[in-house]
């Protein structure tokens, strides 16, 4: 069942189609990738869901609701949180002010007690508790995404989007963050993400959509997508 759903979605900057057109949808509980080359219009559809962006035509429904139209903090309060392609965190801030944020954003009126508790769980959850009292500024490149994860958790999201999480990571801590992406979804939250690490693109989605030029090229499963002739052709390479 869709949890997320995109019919004819187009955004234009100028006389650039960024996103043209695009039918997609996310199934609740799955793990849906995003792929495709610079400038295949990526991000620009993260934003247009988020509310960062205005679309120029098409619909966006959340939970079969059309959320289109909406403000970026009333997407959140849906149940929709996101990270970003360059790592977006308040750095003079303490590691668990970021994430006590992330909980006072998702929701109108939160518990003060409540909000600690959510906080220390997930530090803990992303491995971050030893670092709580230190400046977020001062945090591993590795260390400030999950950050960032830990803040959009904290708006307990329904959907998480992650934009490149893995990008810039060693072998290692790309590994660890596949393995926290597989947790957060064993949580019961749906994950919808960007990602040009083939190898946890790969390893860790259920399908695969296939962006290019704006345009949706193909969509299906991990194997269907590394075997494609026209995805191997624009973006792959043999």
């Amino acid at each position: 069942m869709p949890i997320l759903e995109g019919e004819q979605v187009t955004k234009y900057f100028g006389g650039l189609a960024a996103v043209s057109r695009v039918d997609f949808h996310v199934d609740q509980g799955e793990i849906f990738g995003l792929i495709g080359p610079n400038g295949a219009g990526k991000t620009t559809l993260f934003n247009l869901v988020s509310a960062a962006l205005v679309l120029k035509s098409g619909i966006i429904k959340f939970k079969g609701e059309k959320i289109s139209g909406l403000k970026p903090y009333q997407i959140c309060r849906r149940g929709i949180a996101r990270t970003f392609q360059s790592v977006k965190i308040f750095p003079n801030m303490l590691v668990r002010q970021n994430v006590k944020l992330g909980a006072l954003f998702g929701a109108p009126k939160p518990m003060a007690s409540t909000v600690d508790k959510d906080a220390e769980e997930l530090l803990d959850f992303v491995g971050l508790s030893a670092m709580s009292m230190i400046p977020a500024r001062d945090l591993t490149l590795v260390n400030q995404k999950r950050l960032e994860v830990a803040a959009a958790l904290a708006t307990k999201p329904e959907l998480l989007m992650l934009d490149e999480l893995m990008a810039g990571l060693t072998p290692t801590e790309t590994a660890e963050s596949m393995e926290l992406v597989t947790r957060i979804r064993d949580k019961g939250i749906t994950i919808f993400m960007i990602e040009h690490v083939m190898k946890a693109i790969m390893g860790v989605c259920d399908r695969i959509m296939v962006l290019h030029h704006g345009e949706k090229i193909a969509e299906g499963t991990p194997k269907e997508i590394a075997t494609s002739k026209k995805v191997i052709e624009v973006y792959l390479g043999e």
